[in-house]
């Protein structure tokens, strides 16, 4: 089992909601226990490659889980020898079957059903071509007493697989030995010695979480029978030569169940975490979980399993698996009851909640529809934060090819917030796009992130009045309509200037701004719509009317009726 999960597979990884339990999934069609499984991206579906059957027997037969549609089938192909008591490594390697194949499922040695039980072969499943192959090079060189092991556990970190520990009942010795197995390196030079752990063992539980290796429990062998350990150590995988180190015992013995590690750099409550689905005390289970937590060196319980079980399958389902029950979520499948003779059908999934990252803009507030020439506006909009965690981000707005601002937002989760942008000038005639747009990294739905409209600039509508020139500047008094909910304003302008006329409210604050760029000389009447910058009815009250050119400013108050 590929127990650390790759960055590749989940980029983002959260943690439990209150009250979350584990659930059942799909039963399977076939019945296995001492198996593993694997999620294999190229086909978005999970492999189990054989298994030890209810009858004590052991299968070949690979059976497939697609998550998307919770259904399960026998890909029928069968794995060349069929095994028991593996873990499944997926790995890179260099082969180049057809197709450009170089995607496998790979089984470190393994039980077979036939004395002397053991075999130290590695065997590969290749799902996209759908073939199956024994390596005839690089056999596993792990030994207990000079005798090959099983239930050595491997796990996978950097396309490269780490074996350690293992039994062999046929010399009653258990192994500390570890080994690492390089898919691309030359045939007969594949598998290098690392340091022993330093307690031997069978079934050691194995988990990464950033660069270390931990080996749980597992299962220390005398006068014939297994007993599980609570040791734990970690080895650190960019300094291996520095060996192993203990770290705090697990709350109780275990060995023979699955562990699944999480990088400290994910967010949410399982980062730096390893959660132990389930507990194994030879010859019997419970369905005790617990969870470790790296960076304090603790352990806590975690919600238990419905089913007791061990020797099963433990496949963290992504989300890039397509939806379905329980994705993204760790999974666990068959395993023994009791006995080897019950292997149980019914699987279990504790889901992961993602969090998701998705910021959107709502609603074009400002610019909207038509505006007069020289009229200046504040850009605005409605951005909402659809997601499940508080982002910081930035949203730029845009209209035609010589505007463009950006501003940055902090929003928490399911909140909205108006963003306002540097005034605009509406200096030249015709149609322009408008377009706003978050730009968040991690957004994860795109589809939603920008709005597009357009912006008509239509001729000024103030009427230049033919009474001659004005002597000197102006502001008539405003006539409001109360039936059209408008206001006329006239003003005189004796001389070229630039001129703004602006409405404000009562307090001082701007409401629109009727009017910003240059007149000629003139007298001029202008309708005031009654709406603010964004397009909204303005309330009923006392307003201001502010004009200023050259040198000259005049107030007048206005009271518009509703």
């Amino acid at each position: 089992m590929n127990k650390f999960v790759l960055v590749s597979l989940c980029c983002v990884l959260a943690g439990m909601a209150t009250g979350q339990s584990w659930q059942n999934g799909p039963q399977s069609s076939f019945a296995y226990c001492r198996f593993d499984g694997e999620y294999f991206p190229g086909t978005a579906k999970v492999y189990f490659l054989g298994g030890r059957f209810g009858t004590s027997t052991t299968l070949p037969d690979i059976y497939s889980y697609t998550p998307s549609t919770d259904s399960y089938a026998d890909v029928g192909t069968n794995m060349p020898l069929a095994v028991s008591n593996y873990d499944v490594c997926l790995l890179r390697d260099n082969y180049n079957l057809s197709g450009g194949d170089t995607f496998g499922l790979y089984i470190i040695g393994g039980r077979i059903d036939a004395a002397p039980n053991y075999i130290d072969s590695i065997q590969v499943y290749y799902p996209i071509s759908d073939t199956a192959v024994v390596m005839h090079t690089d056999a596993f060189p792990g030994r207990a007493g000079d005798s090959i092991t099983v239930a050595h556990s491997s796990i996978v970190y950097n396309n490269i697989v780490y074996s350690m520990g293992g039994f062999s009942q046929a010399t009653g010795v258990t192994s500390a030995q570890v080994w690492s197995f390089d898919p691309l390196a030359t045939a007969g030079t594949r598998w290098s010695r690392l340091a022993d752990m330093p307690l031997a063992r069978a079934y050691p539980i194995v988990a990464l979480v950033d660069s270390f290796l931990y080996a749980l429990g597992g299962d220390t062998w005398s006068s014939s029978l297994l007993y599980p350990r609570a040791e734990c150590q970690r080895l650190n995988l960019n300094d291996t030569a520095s060996g192993w180190e203990y770290v705090a015992r697990m709350p109780d013995s275990n060995s023979q169940v699955r562990a699944f590690g999480f990088d400290s750099d994910k967010p949410g409550d399982f980062a730096g975490d390893i959660i132990v689905a389930d507990r194994g005390v030879w010859p019997y289970e419970s369905t005790d979980c617990y969870i470790y937590h790296t960076a304090t060196d603790t352990w806590d319980t975690f919600p238990r399993l419905a089913q007791a079980r061990r020797n099963h399958a433990g496949v963290f389902i992504p989300a890039e698996a397509g939806g379905g029950t329980g994705v993204p979520g760790i999974w666990v499948f068959g395993g023994r009851q009791l006995q080897d003779t019950l292997c149980l059908q019914v699987s279990e999934y504790y889901a992961i909640d993602v969090p998701t990252h998705d910021v959107r803009v709502t609603e074009i507030l400002a610019p909207r529809d038509t505006v007069d020439s020289g009229a200046s506006v504040t850009p605005r909009a409605a951005i909402r934060n659809s997601g499940s965690t508080e982002e910081t981000f930035d949203v730029r707005f845009a209209i035609g090819s010589d505007y463009a601002d950006t501003v940055s937002l902090t929003l928490a989760p399911g909140a909205t917030d108006t963003a306002d942008f540097e005034d605009w000038d509406a200096l030249e005639l015709g149609t322009f796009a408008v377009t706003c747009s978050t730009m968040l990294a991690s957004d994860t739905n795109s589809a939603n992130d920008a709005i597009h409209d357009s912006i008509v600039v239509s001729p000024f509508t103030g009427v230049a009045e033919q009474r001659g020139l004005p002597g000197v500047f102006s502001l008539d008094r405003v006539v409001p309509s109360p039936s059209a909910g408008m206001a006329v304003i006239r003003f005189g302008v004796p001389r070229p200037t630039p001129a703004t006329l602006r409405i404000y409210s009562a307090a001082g604050t701007v409401v629109r701004t009727i009017y910003s760029s240059s007149l000629a000389p003139g007298y001029y009447s202008l309708d005031w719509n009654g709406r603010d910058v964004a397009g909204r009815l303005a309330g009923a009250g006392v307003y201001l009317v502010r004009f200023e050119a050259e040198g000259f400013a005049a107030t007048r108050k206005l009271v518009l009726q509703r």
